[in-house]
């Protein structure tokens, strides 16, 4: 058995996953109907404020609906849900039909000093009116007859509002004659708790289903959601007062964390060292929005995303006229961006503009429609085609010898589009069933050892999961692979399989080598690790990569995998190819 270089250190890691036999797939089927997109009842679409609503876009497809002009002054952010969007003007609250743009019924509250945007919650909307002494109350209202359900009294000053958070029958807002939080029982407006906190306003909480958050006057405040009592803050010691309101709501990312943006600093709170994560000081601006592992936020009026975890600059979009401002609305695929004047939508994946619409103002999507709250008081309403969005492949792997298999793909928006087709790298599967909008079973073809991507078209577009389904035997490759760093790779056998790994250095190669199965890629190469019987049907491999000149370059990694390589019975893996700076 010849071994690595004692330059190398590696450590050998088992993991068993057990995994019913299958192979590859793609297929047509005809659609059964029609779903629409998830709602958008709150500020920023969910109690955490994090922007996203999962669903991908086709921006080609997106059609005007109507113009409608609900006021003659300028919108707050809308909610929209069960066919309806409601709205507020600083006087007025508004109900509209979302198929039409025709105003349902309306509310005047104008002797108020703030009328603020509502959310919307099991068929009643909810909003803060503000009048220091008088007229300060959470108010609940029937969706459908703008009848009172409740309103609650609360104390204040001269204060604005983000639209209330909802969770668990539990409604959270800002308040306090000197500052604070409140929870209301969603059902009957009893007050549960009061947290007094400094005084600021333009703010709302984070809420997530043990705690409430809130960011203000330069300290993040984590407050027990059922009892109001402290759980713990974090100080921000570089806060720069800008004046007594926030302007911003706190964002819960996965992550276990909160991140903000105030006094052009965008900052990570770590909720479990309860410390400060991360801290970027430069011209941050606006509400922050978080997807999938990414930080989005404005910065000198360009669209900047960074990872969530560090908070290192992954990529940047800037407009060519103007400066984006406001809130961040995320899909999928798009982020939806606004100047003064027009909105965009930026593709995650190219990170170049792919759609623009000449009006501008407060955004949301619901129910497959997009709106734009505009300064005019219009607000007006775009469709949008929902493409196929998948999130996950049951079984997600197979032997690449073993014949057809049934599989489950799970997702979204399957049935927008017509007549359905399925992929798995390049072939298609047979037997394809849509069973909803959210669901797909084929029947898989087979195919080579390794990785590929699978993809679900229809008119709307294609949504792909990268590199999902393996046929093993198959290698997959981590790490940070840097000088210094590490390499990380995960050998799927089959149990009782021997394995070969080699490395090697580029250019790479493919040709067959008979009596084995699948390409090989490395020519010389350099036998890494022998493995005569592994006892399950994953094989994990662990290296740190000395921080040394000569290590860096372009590295090929295979694996020659098999029950039987004496005697000719195997298959080589898909080749790795790594990069060392």
């Amino acid at each position: 058995m010849q071994v690595p270089s004692n330059a190398f250190r590696f450590h050998l890691r088992a993991r068993c996953i057990r995994a019913t036999a299958f192979a590859l797939i793609a297929c047509v089927a005809p659609a059964i109907g029609r779903a629409q997109g998830p709602a958008w009842p709150m500020y920023q679409a969910n109690a955490q404020h994090t922007g996203f609503t999962p669903v991908a876009i086709n921006p080609a497809s997106i059609n005007f609906r109507w113009t409608s002009p609900v006021s003659h002054v300028a919108l707050n952010s809308v909610t929209a849900a069960d066919g309806k969007i409601f709205a507020t003007d600083g006087d007025k609250l508004y109900a509209v039909n979302a198929a039409t743009g025709a105003v349902l019924w309306n509310l005047d509250f104008s002797t108020a000093f703030s009328v603020n945007a509502p959310s919307y919650d099991g068929g009643v909307v909810y909003l803060q009116t503000c009048n220091h002494a008088s007229d300060t109350y959470l108010r609940a209202y029937r969706a459908d007859t703008g009848a009172l359900v409740f309103r609650a009294a609360h104390a204040a000053q001269w204060e604005s509002y983000l639209a209330p958070t909802i969770v668990d029958g539990k409604v959270y807002v800002n308040g306090g004659y000197y500052g604070g939080m409140y929870a209301f029982d969603a059902v009957t407006g009893t007050q549960l708790w009061f947290h007094a906190l400094p005084q600021y306003d333009e703010w709302t909480p984070a809420v997530d289903q043990t705690r409430a958050y809130a960011y203000v006057g330069g300290t993040l405040y984590v407050i027990d959601r059922i009892t109001g009592q402290d759980v713990f803050s974090i100080p921000d010691p570089h806060f720069d007062w800008e004046g007594w309101s926030m302007y911003l709501a706190p964002v819960l990312g996965p992550m276990n964390d909160v991140v903000v943006a105030h006094d052009g600093r965008l900052l990570s709170f770590d909720l479990e060292q309860r410390d400060i994560r991360w801290e970027v000081a430069d011209h941050f601006s606006g509400q922050v929005a978080i997807a999938n592992g990414v930080v989005y936020a404005i910065d000198g009026g360009a669209l900047t995303a960074r990872s969530e975890e560090t908070g290192d600059l992954l990529w940047s979009w800037e407009v060519t006229t103007g400066s984006l401002l406001g809130t961040i609305l995320l899909t999928q695929s798009h982020a939806f961006v606004r100047t003064s004047t027009a909105t965009f939508a930026v593709d995650l994946d190219t990170h170049v503009q792919a759609w623009t619409y000449a009006a501008s103002g407060p955004l949301t999507l619901s129910e497959s429609v997009l709106y734009i709250a505009r300064s005019d008081g219009s607000l007006t309403a775009l469709a949008v085609r929902l493409r196929p969005d998948l999130s996950a492949i049951e079984p997600s792997r197979a032997h690449y010898a073993l014949g057809p298999a049934p599989v489950t793909i799970h997702g979204a928006a399957f049935l927008q589009g017509g007549a359905v087709t399925v992929r798995f790298g390049d072939a298609s599967a047979t037997d394809v069933v849509v069973d909803d909008d959210a669901t797909i079973h084929c029947t898989t073809p087979a195919g080579a050892p390794g990785r590929v991507d699978v993809t679900v078209e229809n008119e709307n577009g294609q949504g792909v999961l990268r590199q999902s389904f393996t046929y093993t035997p198959a290698m997959i490759a981590g790490g940070t692979q840097r000088r210094g760093g590490t390499l990380e790779a995960s050998y799927l056998c089959d149990e009782d399989d021997a394995i070969i790994a080699f490395w090697g250095r580029a250019p790479r190669l493919d040709r067959t080598m008979p009596p084995f199965a699948g390409m090989e890629c490395i020519s010389p190469a350099k036998r890494l690790f022998v493995i005569p019987r592994w006892f399950s049907n994953e094989f994990r491999f662990f290296m740190n990569i000395p921080n040394r000149p000569r290590y860096s370059g372009h590295f090929l990694l295979q694996a020659l995998v098999g029950s039987g390589l004496g005697h000719g019975e195997g298959a080589f893996t898909n080749c790795i190819e790594v990069d060392i700076p």
